[in-house]
């Protein structure tokens, strides 16, 4: 099977895969605080809420922004198995003039 190696094709692939990477690692520093703070039952936690209530309490604050990532991840997912359905069916050919239009 005949594959569409265009180097532009590729520098948008690459970086399609490091954008989802580093959403991902956006969503880390979000949820892993807390969790980690719950996961050790730590002694900051107020009294007043279970461990899984502090959690909700502290992930609840930034849930238009997790949701916002979430989307982003899907997104990111779909575009790049699209390029990869691009560069590897043989119907579609890439031509270096299209680019620099």
């Amino acid at each position: 099977m005949k594959k569409n190696n265009h180097p532009i094709l590729s520098k948008v692939r690459v970086w399609l895969v490091i954008t989802r990477i580093m959403v991902i690692v956006a969503l880390l520093f979000i949820c892993f605080p807390p969790s980690m703070k719950v996961w050790e039952q730590s002694d900051s936690i107020p009294s007043e809420y279970t461990p899984f209530e502090y959690l909700l309490k502290e992930i609840d604050q930034d849930l238009f922004l997790l949701l916002i990532i979430t989307v982003l991840i899907f997104v990111l997912s779909e575009l790049t198995k699209e390029l990869e359905k691009i560069q590897t069916d043989p119907k579609i050919t890439v031509d270096s003039q299209e680019f620099r239009n």
